[in-house]
């Protein structure tokens, strides 16, 4: 990287940034406060999840984060009802998300069965983690 400042001479600075294949799982935990649940707006279930990762590598910290983690719901067996969630540019961490029982349209689900899947797509390319969390509607 090559700094040009209005007056002065130029600065070449030393910079890279390599990006490789995450070499953990983006999506190590991932839980629901419950897997049988009545549709509720104002006490949702409760969908806690850590994506991305910090490791120590040559005795500099490695930060993975997350480009896109999408919350996708399926039918219990298995027919994709849509994006129910979709969030951006996650650095590592905790996050939680409200399930209300409800399909990506805002209708209410019938009883039944149910699942999530998580969708991590790493940042600078490569595989995407993925989570299957099942549950059941009263």
């Amino acid at each position: 990287v090559v700094v040009r400042p209005p007056a002065g001479a130029a600065l070449r600075v030393p910079f890279a940034i390599a990006f490789g294949p995450p070499r953990q799982e983006l999506l190590p935990e991932a839980e629901l406060s419950q897997e049988t649940f009545s549709p509720a707006d104002a006490v949702p279930t409760v969908l806690t999840l850590r994506a991305g990762f910090v490791e120590r590598v040559g005795g500099l910290d490695q930060i993975e984060p997350v480009e896109r983690l999408d919350i996708e719901l399926f039918t219990g067996d298995g027919k994709r009802i849509g994006v129910v969630a979709r969030v951006r540019n996650l650095l590592p961490g905790r996050f939680a998300f409200g399930i209300t029982g409800r399909d990506p349209g805002g209708q209410r689900l019938k009883p039944g069965p149910y699942s999530l899947r998580l969708v991590a797509v790493p940042a600078g390319g490569g595989p995407a983690s993925t989570r299957l969390l099942p549950f059941t509607i009263r």
